[in-house]
């Protein structure tokens, strides 16, 4: 067992006594506790510490205003805000582990002391009154102990308060500067230039002034907290003198014995803890008494009937010592309540295997700590076999039965018939990864591992699937999850997918170890064909598509470093992703072709506690001692939220940035048996065992059964009032068909990518409205699909053709969106993107601009027209939109029901619709 208190032990040897101790420990109480250290910038405190966390940059209206070369004026700025960023959750929870210490050793104090009064009332003498002025001792060193931690957790959490606020402070100085500078600068573009000798000038000036105010600030902060280290510094000479009072107390030798009579009748010897008589072989007994075998009292730290209060002490004997300072990883509880091993915490998710991700010695796999391992006789868990579409998910997501952080990547799509996805995903309980780190599968990660008993798969999103040993050309199916057959195929294995229409083969390659077999090739049912092939060392090198195009793996140190794709014919690259790690292996950073990186981070575990994408959102993910996400954070508040779990009744709650609460039962096979809304509406579902959907009862009762043929594909949806939809999936798309009380059946045809999901959406053999997709989204020549034969090497169309079969010009960026449009008049249409995908301009062919501007998530916050006018969004933290402000300053109103249906809106004229 280990200490829950984070604890590290400190040696001294001399005696003090305990009553000084503990008035120096209220002394020190009051003066870290009355903030007179922090009195020099306590004007600026009582903001929340969430201001030291990842708060809008004020820098942003800089770039947003597109006058970026003021960047290289207020770069000391920038800087000193830089320096004042700080963890708030990481300071909360050193702040509460002294608590949590001082509130131990007070209650350890108390009931050292309540035993010696209660327990030995009848033992007198000599040796009775030193033991009781020991004890007296000893109980008052541990409140000074405890008071001393109480003193350090108010000083530390004061401190963050003090430092928020001074950060808060000087990011409005800072956003108020750059608002004066962004004026000024949008005058020399307004003057075209002519303004420039007069702006730059006043910049500097500025920007000198508002450093000087900054680092008066920062001045007095230093201060306040150097006022502080000295009074903490006290608070461990406290500690100090506390272990040497406690390794100071001996037993006394001075006084003789007392008389017999002085003891109990018929004590032999005395529990000194719990001061009950005992005979020399442990039972009472009457008899004459050696009073030279009356046992010394114990130490605090240890001894043959020493106990701990609470777990208050190391179970070898270790006495309480001092929480890990605030950067300190080793041994301590980081903010997401992960640490190290020997920290007393969650032990960290073994591997699946020692460096490549194989099987273990015992030939088990293991997933993570998320209670997600496999057996150690080979068999997979229900829990190895959740794949993406089997799981229930919410927030950012958050799988809620396991509590594992899911998070979902796609590197590179290439077009074509169908598209060719390289994705990869992280599960914070996942250990099988490779070529992009331990806790992230992906699709260049699969395989198959061969040991005696079974084969396993390691899919691209996360599963690990547990085979028996196949017959000779015979096919096995999984012990538990999705039903893909496993075939034995010339030295290696081929894994058919029904539901994709997917063949994967894996076989050995050079540089791989015995028994891994790496995927070597992928067949899309009459579509494409992927070659893959590696390098001497075994890692995924190059990957050829059936139509001549290629892709170039790079990396190094058996990870994955970037990707290009090649035009077929050509040596023609473009670069798609870069990948970054650390010095542990883990992800960190993926730059596209923007040349911005999108970042993650981990705890020592590698579970990822964070994400920030390329224009500076954050989101952030704190974790219990088991591993299961209870709580993320979003930038601003946004999608923020708790989760609880009970495990006993299998729920988990999960309570939104607005307060709303969702409920999620599960069945003891993981499997969702009840969602219950934030309005208290219930949907039931039940499932076969292999995570199948049988049926679904609605909140009104109505219920939609799910029937499946032999390889597990949907052969039937009966719906509410008793209809049967037969569904036929075909190599071209979906057919439906419904049989009528006359015996008369109807059919329709969803082409491939057009049919609705069965299992979320209405199925129907209706006709569909017929619509029109228009040129460039704002009117014009309808367009037909791309010319197949000229695309670019991402698979996507050089061309389409209009009503009058006319070619219309087509460009894109590198990932995917369309950026050029030129009409067959030569007349071109622009549109351009941010970092993250988002469109931020669109020029028409009169030359004319139409702007967005981007918040958090991606969420639009204003448009500007091509003359200027401005509207404006606002949204509450579910992202929701609650506000539109006209360019005229009208505003128009959302509000919405804890279940996020609109209930009520307020238009421009201040006329008020509300909903039912």
């Amino acid at each position: 067992m280990t200490n829950p208190l984070v604890a590290q032990t400190k040696d001294s040897t001399t005696a003090f006594s305990g009553v000084t101790i503990l008035e120096d420990a209220q002394g020190l109480v009051s003066s870290i506790e009355s903030g007179d250290w922090a009195s020099a910038v306590m004007g600026a405190a009582g903001t929340a510490m969430d201001a030291l966390a990842f708060v809008t940059d004020p820098f942003g209206s800089i770039l947003a205003a597109g006058v970026g070369w003021l960047m290289e004026h207020v770069g000391p700025l920038k800087d000193m805000l830089d320096k004042l960023a700080g963890n708030p959750d990481q300071i909360t929870a050193h702040s509460e582990t002294w608590k949590n210490i001082s509130t131990e050793l007070g209650q350890v104090s108390a009931d050292l002391a309540n035993q010696v009064n209660t327990d030995i009332q009848s033992w007198t003498g000599p040796g009775a009154d030193a033991y009781r002025q020991q004890a007296g001792e000893m109980a008052k060193v541990l409140e000074a102990a405890g008071k001393a931690c109480d003193g350090a957790s108010s000083g530390v959490k004061t401190a963050g308060e003090v430092v928020a606020a001074v950060r808060q402070l000087v990011r409005d100085t800072i956003a108020q500067v750059v608002g004066h500078m962004v004026s000024w600068a949008l005058q020399v573009l307004f003057t075209l230039g002519i303004g420039l000798t007069w702006v730059v000038p006043q910049v500097v000036n500025l920007v000198a002034k508002t450093a000087k105010q900054i680092a008066d600030l920062i001045k007095k902060l230093t201060k306040a907290l150097s006022e502080l280290g000295k009074l903490l510094g006290k608070a461990g000479d406290l500690f100090k003198d506390a272990s040497k009072g406690l390794k100071g107390l001996k037993p006394g030798s001075a006084a003789k014995p007392g008389k017999v009579d002085t003891l109990p009748s018929g004590a032999r010897n005395v529990d000194p803890v719990a001061g009950r008589p005992t005979t020399s072989s442990g039972a009472g007994h009457n008899g004459s008494v050696d009073p030279g075998k009356v046992s010394a009292p114990p130490k605090l730290d240890g001894g043959a009937g020493g106990t701990t209060a609470s777990s208050a002490g190391k179970p070898d004997g270790g006495s309480v010592a001092l929480p890990p300072k605030l950067d300190e990883g080793a041994g301590g509880t980081k903010p997401s309540g992960t640490g190290k091993p020997d920290g007393g915490s969650v032990a960290p998710p073994p591997k699946l295997d020692e460096g490549a991700g194989g099987t273990t010695a015992s030939g088990a796999s293991a997933k993570g700590a998320g209670g997600n391992s496999s057996t150690a006789s080979g068999g997979s868990t229900r829990g190895d076999a959740i794949g993406k579409d089997t799981r229930v998910c919410d927030s950012d997501p958050v799988d809620v039965m396991t509590g594992d952080v899911v998070a979902n990547e796609v590197d590179l799509s290439l077009s074509g018939p169908v598209e060719l996805l390289l994705e990869r995903m992280h599960i914070s309980s996942y250990r099988a990864g490779q070529w992009f780190g331990p806790s992230w599968s992906s699709t260049l990660d699969q395989r198959v591992q061969v040991d005696e008993d079974n084969i396993r798969y390691c899919s691209a999103d996360g599963m690990i699937l547990v085979y028996p040993q196949p017959a000779a050309g015979a096919s096995v199916l999984p012990l538990e999850g999705p039903r893909l057959p496993l075939t034995p195929a010339g030295t290696g294995f081929r894994l058919d997918d029904p539901q994709r229409e997917q063949s994967l083969f894996f076989a050995p390659v050079a540089g791989s170890r015995v028994g891994v077999l790496p995927l070597v090739a992928l067949e899309q049912r009459d579509a494409y064909r992927v070659d893959i092939d590696h390098d001497r060392s075994g890692m995924p090198a190059r990957l050829r598509h059936s139509d001549g195009r290629v892709v170039r793996v790079a990396g190094t140190s058996g990870r994955i470093t970037g990707i290009e794709v090649v035009e077929a014919g050509t040596e023609r690259a473009v670069k798609v992703a870069e990948f970054g790690y650390d010095d542990r292996g883990h992800l960190v950073q993926v730059v596209n072709s923007s040349g911005l990186a999108a970042r993650y981070d981990y705890d020592d575990h590698g579970r990822m506690t964070g994400w920030q994408d390329r224009t500076g959102t954050w989101y952030r993910y704190v974790y219990d001692d088991r591993g299961r996400c209870v709580r993320t954070l979003g930038s601003d508040g946004f999608f923020s939220g708790t989760f609880t779990y009970d495990r006993e009744r299998l729920i988990t709650v999960y309570t939104n940035s607005l307060g709303a609460t969702t409920e999620y039962h599960f069945t003891a096979e993981r499997q969702l048996s009840r969602r219950v809304d934030q309005l208290g509406n219930v949907t039931a579902f039940t499932w076969d065992r292999y995570d199948r959907l049988l049926s679904r009862t609605d909140p009104l009762g109505l219920t939609t059964s799910f029937g499946y043929d032999e390889q597990g594909t949907l052969a039937s949806v009966t719906r509410p009032d008793g209809s049967v939809l037969r569904v036929t999936p075909g190599p071209d798309g979906l057919t439906i068909e419904a049989e009528a009380e006359d015996g008369t059946v109807l059919s329709r045809f969803y082409p491939r990518g057009e049919a609705p999901d069965p299992f979320e959406e209405p199925l129907g053999v209706a006709a569909p409205l017929r619509t029109e997709k228009l040129t460039g989204e704002k009117g014009g020549e309808r367009e037909d699909a791309g010319v197949p034969e000229d695309r670019d090497l991402f698979g996507r169309p050089r061309f389409a053709l209009n009503r009058s079969r006319r070619r219309v010009g087509l460009g894109w960026t590198v990932e995917g969106q369309e950026n050029l449009r030129v009409q067959p008049s030569g007349v071109q249409e622009i549109r351009r993107y941010d970092p993250e995908g988002n469109e931020v301009e669109h020029v028409n062919g009169a030359g004319f601009a139409t702007r967005t501007e981007y918040g958090l998530f991606d969420l639009p916050v204003a448009t500007i027209d091509a003359s200027g006018a401005r509207t404006t969004y606002a949204y509450d933290t579910e992202l929701r939109l609650v506000a539109v402000t006209n360019p005229l300053g009208l505003k128009w109103t959302y509000r919405y029901d804890p279940a996020g249906r609109l209930v009520e809106e307020t238009d421009f004229d201040g006329r008020t619709l509300r909903f039912t």
